[in-house]
């Protein structure tokens, strides 16, 4: 629950902006630039979080600890990568050609 507000933003954002008259290219790189970097940050202070059960003697923390913080990690790169693709796929233009 707690990524979906900037998976929301990222998603409605670019909507909104296709709706104003620009294009995916533009609409993506804003968005990225809004919510990219809190993201980022949200997601590495989590990751480290989560990392430091590394350093307990108990066993299946230190699994845990890594188990989430590689879900965290795909998440993120999910989020920043893979949701933008597909929104290029659902519109029907290709961001590698820019």
């Amino acid at each position: 629950m707690g990524f979906q507000p900037h998976l929301s933003r990222l998603q409605y954002g670019t909507c909104s902006k296709l709706n104003h008259g620009r294009d995916l290219y533009h609409a993506l790189r804003e968005a990225h630039r809004n919510v990219g970097l809190a993201m980022v940050l949200t997601n590495l202070a989590l990751i480290s979080g989560f990392m430091e059960l590394v350093f307990s003697s108990l066993i299946p923390a230190i699994h845990f600890g890594v188990l989430v913080s590689v879900a965290l990690f795909g998440g993120l790169v999910g989020n920043l990568v893979i949701l933008p693709m597909n929104l290029g796929f659902l519109y029907g233009q290709r961001l590698s050609n820019r």
